[in-house]
């Protein structure tokens, strides 16, 4: 075997190796970018949640209000009547 020959050889090599690499760094960015935009969803889930938790949470708290109010009035207005 040549010099050349086993120059030409030890580049065909490295040109497999870098491709090897090339292709493993696009795929780490492709699942970097697919675990980014996971990770993004999952954000935008758990705030939409916890805006419905609170405005149910709210909702709740104003309808005990309401009939809190209501049994008063119901309490006040027995009272009177007596």
């Amino acid at each position: 075997m040549t010099i050349d020959e086993l120059a030409a050889r030890m580049n065909e090599k490295f040109d497999g190796l870098e491709k090897k690499v090339d292709d493993g760094f696009k795929d780490s960015k492709i699942r970097d970018e697919e675990l980014r935009d996971l990770m993004k969803f999952g954000l935008e889930a758990r705030e939409v949640l916890r805006d419905e938790i609170h405005r149910r949470f709210d909702d709740s708290d104003r309808r005990q209000e309401e009939q809190i109010a209501l049994l008063k009035d119901a309490v006040r207005h027995s009272i009177d009547r007596k």
